[in-house]
């Protein structure tokens, strides 16, 4: 069964009603439009069913701002496309068998922990096609926060993540398999550690056109790889450039840092300005159990 729903400002109540409409709707995919205009949440808000492929659609001119409210969506699918975020001491969690997200933009601010956008889905998939998160800022931060068994992104840019007491991530994620394309993150600063990127990987992670640009904290890294399971195929990463990272005060800091239990292949890669107390270029470390 399918069914579409056209959402209405207030968006709170509309929310609510759409839920409880849901929760009597038999199993199929379900489609909530969002409307133009700016919708507010100042409410923490669960919506979908583990019965239901919910997704929430947009498209320009729809923005979505969570006022102290965390938005979870759950589903046997879950989708968010073409919506503009702006969370303020809130977070946006994305649930599902299978979460997919699509023109996206998102900018967080808390006065404590924050993490722009969060995907769970431990034994699932994830399809991100188009995803900007320009702003992530809280006492630790991190632009993309990511658990799958199996994820796909294109077209990723994380931009102005900044921990103001610890640790900033423009993304950490955590794969059985994965791959990433056109992958940029810039401007990450931790008072602790600051990471541009880190990615564990179980069985294999595949990256092309990686830019990793101005990262800086107590220690700091550009980007940091690891393939960790024995009978797992490997890391592949091409046109990996990682430039500016700096480590203040007498702490290491490493450009880019690949290891793997399997293969490992990096093709075309530039590291550039590494600076720190102990510094590091490019280290590889190819393991075998």
């Amino acid at each position: 069964m399918n069914t579409r729903v056209l959402l209405t400002l207030p968006l709170e109540a509309s929310l609510a009603a759409a839920q409880a409409a849901l929760l009597a709707t038999p199993p199929g995919e379900v489609e909530w439009v969002l409307p133009v205009g700016e919708g507010v949440l100042t409410t923490d808000l669960v919506v979908g069913t583990p019965a239901h492929a919910l997704r929430l659609t947009g498209k320009p001119g729809v923005a979505l701002k969570l006022d102290g409210a965390t938005l979870e969506v759950t589903g046997l699918v879950t989708g968010l496309s073409g919506v503009a975020v702006v969370a303020v001491d809130a977070g946006l969690i994305l649930l599902g068998a299978r979460v997919e997200v699509a023109d996206v933009t998102v900018s967080a601010n808390s006065s404590g922990d924050c993490a722009a956008l969060s995907v769970e889905t431990p034994d699932g998939t994830v399809v991100i096609d188009s995803l900007s998160v320009t702003a992530a800022k809280g006492e630790d931060a991190t632009g993309l926060r990511l658990l799958a068994a199996e994820a796909r992104v294109t077209g990723l840019s994380i931009g102005a993540v900044e921990a103001t007491v610890g640790e900033a991530f423009g993304v950490r994620a955590v794969c059985q398999r994965s791959q990433w394309a056109d992958v940029t993150v810039r401007d990450v600063v931790g008072v602790g550690a600051g990471v541009g990127v880190e990615l564990a990987g179980f069985t294999r992670a595949d990256l092309s056109g990686l830019t990793v640009a101005t990262v800086s904290g107590g220690s700091a890294t550009g980007a940091r790889v690891l393939v960790a399971r024995e009978e797992g195929e490997g890391l592949s990463a091409v046109d990996v450039s990682v430039t500016d990272v700096k480590a203040l005060g007498t702490e290491w800091s490493v450009g880019l840092l690949a290891a793997s239990v399997g293969a490992l292949q990096l093709r075309g890669f530039t590291v550039q300005r590494v600076q720190g107390a102990f510094a590091l270029g490019l280290l590889l470390s190819l393991i075998h159990l």
